[in-house]
């Protein structure tokens, strides 16, 4: 359960940094590396840490997904989808292998262009 826990707070914690961690506006736009993804079925994650399920469902929303979080049981479950291919432009390749990671990590399908 920790592991897990761990896991989880490592997934939010990288994807805000890459989202929020100062990309300028033409390299979301234009970026030279493109990371394309997309989530044809429904994925729910639960959070035990009404932050971190904030964070998650912010970023996926950030990332044009279909996404709600809903609190029961002691928990907050984060459900979300992405069923037409969208990209995102990324600075390095670098960065576009984090976010292939991040976003295979959260069950999407992806593909890596240069």
């Amino acid at each position: 359960m920790l592991q897990r826990m761990t896991q989880r707070m490592l997934l939010v914690m990288t994807a805000s940094a890459i989202i929020w961690g100062g990309l300028s506006a033409a390299a979301w736009a234009a970026g030279p590396y493109l990371v394309e993804y997309r989530l044809t079925q429904w994925k729910t994650v639960h959070f035990d840490d009404p932050g971190q399920a904030e964070e998650h469902l912010a970023t996926l929303k950030k990332l044009g997904c279909d996404a709600h979080a809903s609190a029961h049981g002691g928990h907050i479950d984060v459900r979300y989808r992405c069923p037409a291919w969208r990209s995102l432009a990324v600075e390095t390749d670098a960065g576009a292998h984090r976010w292939e990671r991040w976003l295979r990590a959260c069950g999407f399908e992806t593909a890596h262009q240069h």
